[in-house]
């Protein structure tokens, strides 16, 4: 089965030939990697050419736009997706092939193994159960995984509309439930074949203006029911006070509704208590 590689990349100089090695070592080998260049200033589009792929050099924009592009320009009939700082690992291409040819999921999901840039890696991303996955189950983060780390169709891939340009956040998550909801469940494998990358200052971890960005996606998926914007409420408010120190924080976890049975709540009341105490790269208070 043909398959093309879409890789959005901006000033990634540092890490796409790590990405794109561990892409051409996949077998079968893709027809072709398609990388959407969204006007970097290092280099990238050069070395992204000597290592044999097609380039689209395009002017500054966003990820969304880069990838929607190298779609477009893409040769197949099958996309799948790479981030430019990520890996897969060997026998990715080949589950999700076969996975394409035996069963008829609207896209297909790998689990992510997070590391992070101290290098040392954490937990997986994504469910570990192999299942079909209704979009109602793709609002639930436990399903999520990351951007390099799934394929789809290309005809399914217009046909949920392609990447929100005008997303400043949560675009995969956002594609993935307008996918499985415009054209059927999707699949998830169960097992980890991505290492996902969690370079410093990446938008994983940036805190988001949570009325905004629940706004904007319930713009984009208006079959959205209140259950499920408070579903999506909740994670954004958790990952914000993951990344905020005390007692900052706590306006946040008051956003959560504080829900005692949601395993989030403890861990993360602990690990912004830590922040607090050990900010990244300080000594702590005085």
């Amino acid at each position: 089965m043909d398959y093309s590689v879409i890789v959005p990349a901006h000033n990634a100089a540092d890490t796409i030939e790590r990405t794109l090695r561990s892409v051409m070592a996949q077998e079968p080998p893709p027809n072709e990697i398609v990388v959407g260049d969204d006007a970097s200033t290092d280099g990238t589009p050069d070395l992204a050419e000597g290592l044999g792929a097609k380039v689209l050099r395009l002017p500054k924009g966003n990820g969304s736009i880069a990838r929607n592009r190298a779609a477009k320009a893409a040769a197949t009939s099958l996309l799948m997706f790479m981030d430019a700082d990520d890996e897969w690992l060997p026998g990715k291409v080949s589950a999700h092939l076969e996975a394409w040819t035996s069963d008829s999921p609207s896209f297909v999901l790998d689990g992510a193994i997070r590391v992070r840039p101290s290098g040392k890696g954490s937990k997986v991303n994504g469910n570990p159960q192999r299942r079909l996955l209704e979009w109602q189950l793709m609002v639930d983060y436990r399903n999520w995984t990351c951007g390099s780390a799934f394929s789809v169709s290309a005809d399914h891939f217009w046909a949920a509309g392609g990447f929100n340009e005008g997303l400043p956040a949560m675009q995969d998550v956002d594609f993935w439930i307008r996918c499985a909801h415009a054209v059927g469940p999707a699949l998830n494998l169960g097992r980890a074949l991505t290492i996902y990358h969690q370079t410093g200052g990446s938008v994983s971890k940036a805190k988001r203006d949570v009325g905004g960005l629940l706004q904007k996606l319930q713009q984009s998926m208006p079959f959205l029911e209140p259950k499920h914007l408070a579903e999506l409420r909740r994670t954004l408010a958790f990952q914000n006070a993951l990344n905020s120190p005390m007692p900052e924080a706590l306006g946040f976890f008051r956003m959560t509704g504080w829900p005692l049975l949601d395993k989030r709540l403890a861990k993360y009341l602990l690990l912004s208590t830590l922040r607090t105490v050990r900010p990244p790269g300080g000594a702590g208070p005085a």
